[in-house]
């Protein structure tokens, strides 16, 4: 007679393999980090309101933040008066055609404001803006 316990079944260990799933997954986040807007300035900036607001393209823009303080912003970095000077003259070379677009805080104090477009008329922008919001209505 035969005994079961001399032939023992042998089975096959499941494995599941997960690297392709992996894979998936990182092409979803880098598809997702690269197609999310960012705030450009990295300070919430309270903008003063016009009825003659209007939007612009994007193409050759530069933004400038000015937090009510004085404070200077350009791509989610604090920048002193002689950082942006640098700045407009990187951006100069890289495109002469630049628009550089001031946007100050409502409560900016003017002379803020006018020191940032001496500085910015200074190192050969021709092209700027100061930006607001439309009223609406």
């Amino acid at each position: 007679m035969l005994d079961i316990d001399e032939f023992p079944i042998k089975r096959k260990e499941t494995t599941l393999n997960l690297t392709a799933m992996i894979d998936i997954i990182m092409v979803l986040l880098l598809f997702f980090i690269s197609t999310t807007t960012f705030s450009k300035l990295g300070v919430k900036i309270n903008q003063p309101v016009s009825s003659q607001s209007r939007s612009v393209e994007r193409r050759d823009i530069s933004e400038i933040g000015i937090a009510s303080n004085g404070t200077l912003y350009y791509e989610n970095q604090e920048i002193s008066k002689e950082d942006l000077r640098d700045l407009i003259f990187m951006l100069l070379k890289v495109n002469p055609d630049t628009v550089m677009i001031l946007n100050p805080d409502k409560d900016t104090p003017t002379q803020f404001l006018i020191t940032v477009l001496d500085v910015c008329k200074e190192a050969g922008i021709q092209k700027i803006s100061i930006a607001a919001k439309k009223i609406d209505g």
